[in-house]
């Protein structure tokens, strides 16, 4: 129940991320290429060539923050919760205040995962970023609880 819950805010937040950005991290334009053919590979759902394509977008630019986002989302689509967070910690390392939510899907994850004590940090510091009426709060503290 909780990973269905998270699993839709996390990709409901693609849309925005993708259709909102047309200054990418990246400058290589073959990397921002290789990264939208993966785009349009993972809305139709085809994530084996999706991943396929971020790899080759992401060993023209290893630093291509939107490309490691969406690596996440398609290794989590794949079950592959493991490789999601890593990209996840990718994530954070090029652009550590790009996005607080990118701490809240570390924390659940790693939650998931049973690694409670960095999904405490983790979860601990997406609440030190944002306010009490963010839909994301309830459950970063529930989950805080459950890791006690």
């Amino acid at each position: 129940m909780r990973i269905g819950y998270f699993l839709v805010l996390f990709l409901l937040g693609i849309p925005l991320v993708i259709n909102a950005q047309k200054n990418y991290y990246s400058k290589d334009k073959k990397a921002i290429k290789y990264y939208e053919d993966a785009y349009r590979a993972f809305n139709s759902r085809n994530y084996e060539d999706a991943l396929d394509l971020l790899e080759k977008s992401l060993g023209k630019d290893p630093g291509f923050y939107e490309a490691w986002d969406l690596f996440s989302r398609v290794q989590f689509e794949n079950g592959d919760m493991d490789e999601a967070l890593q990209a996840l910690y990718k994530m954070v390392d090029i652009a550590p205040k790009a996005n607080p939510d990118n701490y809240f899907y570390m924390g659940q994850f790693e939650f998931e995962l049973t690694d409670y004590k960095k999904a405490q940090e983790h979860l601990r510091y997406f609440l030190s970023l944002i306010n009490t009426n963010n839909p994301r709060y309830s459950l970063t503290t529930r989950t805080l609880e459950d890791c006690d």
